[in-house]
């Protein structure tokens, strides 16, 4: 029996976006899981107004008790998160973002999510074999943004007047390039 072709495009999405994200998180000390559950601590990345418990945790990520658990001792180690036994229910434990926390997700989401590279691996997943074209598009959606800050080095790229397909490839790996590097 045949794969979903739209399961089979979701795993290819999620999986480019595992591929792209990888090196993004290994220069700031995360994995996926971890920005995830740090992210769960916020509130649409503003930090939370109200109290996250480490049970809410891991119904919000669907992992166990004992997955959720060595997560947060691993960002607690790190400096991350805190935790400390509800006054108002002793057998919870609220969770926390510290301020380092806090400075590590909004860097995080800014380099992942705001950036616009999030958006390359769903563009592949939905059938696009040639990557340089996700990365022409992409290009050409940013370019304005960035020539705007002036942020471009003189190099031509996808959506500027008078490039071409072929120059529109060779600038959008030289924007993948800059951009996987830490700011």
């Amino acid at each position: 029996m045949a794969m979903n072709p739209v399961f089979f495009g979701l795993k290819r999405a999620f999986h480019g976006t595992l591929r792209i994200g990888r090196r993004t998180f290994q220069a700031l000390g995360l994995t996926a899981a971890r920005f995830d559950l740090l992210y769960a601590l916020t509130d649409e990345g503003h930090p939370r107004e109200t109290v996250t418990h480490q049970s809410e945790l891991r119904r919000m990520l669907g992992v166990s008790r004992p997955a959720v658990s060595r997560m947060l001792r691993s960002l607690e180690e790190l400096g991350f998160v805190r935790r400390k036994r509800s006054e108002a229910d002793r057998r919870q434990f609220e969770v926390h973002l510290t301020i380092l926390g806090r400075l590590r997700i909004r860097l995080a989401f800014r380099r992942l999510v705001r950036s616009g590279w999030s958006l390359v691996a769903p563009e592949c997943a939905l059938g696009l074999d040639d990557i340089r074209i996700a990365f022409r598009d992409f290009a050409t959606l940013v370019y304005p943004l960035v020539s705007a800050r002036g942020l471009t080095d003189g190099r031509r790229v996808s959506g500027q007047p008078g490039t071409s397909r072929r120059s529109a490839g060779s600038s959008s790996r030289s924007i993948a390039a800059s951009a996987s590097r830490p700011a």
